[in-house]
């Protein structure tokens, strides 16, 4: 499995120079940029596989214009990460996007990036963190093109989990991208020995973590993505420093299958 570096945290005029020189001291083959410092910085010979985006139905994300910069850097995906304003209709905003997403692939090329969509933990209510709005997403856009994103440490904080342990295997058709990190429960002293953790509060308060530590049970979720012949990639998130990024992916390459055909 190919193995790439969340480049969201790399701010700054030369954000995406940094996150590739550390992408290679961790390890990852790739990255996974948002649109924005792809917008800022010339991104001619850097290893962007996956464009992210920010979606919202006030706003919209223009997939199009997305999936155009996914082709002129060579990624192949654009990940879109949805958020609902304040007061929003999380319904409303299930169907624009399904709407949106079908207008944006049928008019680009076939052989084209896909878009992936993520369960995003937006804040409440939010509208594809949960298993079954999301899943009702991805099958009401009919597409090959159009395919998720799990991250299964989003549904735990989410109060997930159960439903995740319970229909994954039903789920695993519809996914073509995972990011890896994991979640341990907030304490204030943790917090204030490592501040760099990203917090949560959603079904109980949570800090981010390595894939591999806390939840979910990683060794579990690539052993079943395994004997589903899974095909995509996985980004790991840069909420900890360079060593916990190192440790992160070291866990997802060693749950990795080595059987070559695996591999993408």
């Amino acid at each position: 499995m190919d193995i790439y570096l969340s480049a969201a945290a790399f701010d700054g005029p030369d954000g995406l120079r940094r996150a590739a020189a550390v992408a290679r001291q961790a390890g990852c083959t790739g990255l996974e940029a948002p649109a924005s410092l792809l917008a800022s910085e010339s991104a001619t010979g850097s290893p962007v596989r996956v464009v992210s985006i920010t979606w919202r139905p006030d706003r919209g994300g223009n997939l199009p214009d997305s999936l155009a910069l996914a082709q002129r850097v060579g990624a192949r995906a654009v990940n879109i990460y949805g958020m609902l304003p304040a007061g929003g209709d999380a319904d409303a905003a299930r169907r624009a996007l399904v709407a949106e997403a079908r207008a944006a692939l049928d008019g680009s090329p076939a052989d084209g990036p896909i878009l992936l969509l993520e369960n995003e933990l937006a804040k409440a209510p939010g509208f594809s963190a949960s298993l079954s709005a999301w899943t009702q997403m991805l099958r009401a856009v009919d597409s090959p093109r159009f395919r998720g994103t799990l991250d299964a440490a989003n549904f735990v904080a989410a109060g997930e989990a159960a439903a995740l342990n319970r229909h994954l295997p039903n789920v695993l058709p519809l996914i073509a991208h995972v990011h890896a990190k994991g979640i341990v429960p907030f304490t204030d002293d943790l917090h204030q020995r490592e501040p760099f953790r990203r917090r949560w509060r959603a079904a109980g308060e949570w800090l981010a973590a390595p894939a591999g530590e806390g939840s979910p049970d990683w060794g579990e979720l690539l052993a079943m993505f395994a004997a589903a012949r899974y095909r995509g990639a996985a980004t790991v998130e840069p909420f900890q420093e360079l060593a916990m990024i190192t440790r992160a992916v070291e866990t997802v390459r060693r749950a990795t299958p080595k059987d070559p055909s695996m591999s993408r």
